[in-house]
C-alpha cells in the first residue's frame, strides 16, 4: 500500500495501482479470446484445400503478433492515465 492507503503493485521497477493492473490483464484476456475466435473463424471460412502447413503457420504467427501488439497497446493506454 502507498501512503494514501491504495494497493500498489511493482512491475519492472514501476509502481502502479493494483486496480489498473487488473484492468490491463482483463482487457488482455478479452482481446486474446477474441483473437482466438477470429483465427478459428478465419480458418473455418477459408477453403481448407487451399491451406498448406506454411499458410496455417503464417495465420498463427499473424494472430500471435496482432494479439501481442494489442496487449502492449492496451497496457500503455491504461497505465498512462
Amino acid at each position: 500500500m502507498d501512503e494514501n492507503g491504495r494497493e500498489t503493485v511493482h512491475v519492472f521497477g514501476t509502481e502502479y495501482e493494483s486496480e489498473r493492473i487488473q484492468r490491463v490483464w482483463s482487457l488482455a484476456a478479452l482481446i486474446g479470446i477474441l483473437e482466438i475466435i477470429v483465427g478459428v473463424i478465419g480458418v473455418l471460412v477459408t477453403d481448407a484445400r487451399l491451406l498448406d502447413s506454411d499458410s496455417i503457420f503464417a495465420i498463427l504467427v499473424f494472430v500471435g503478433i496482432g494479439w501481442y501488439a494489442l496487449v502492449i497497446l492496451s497496457k500503455h493506454l491504461l497505465l498512462s492515465r
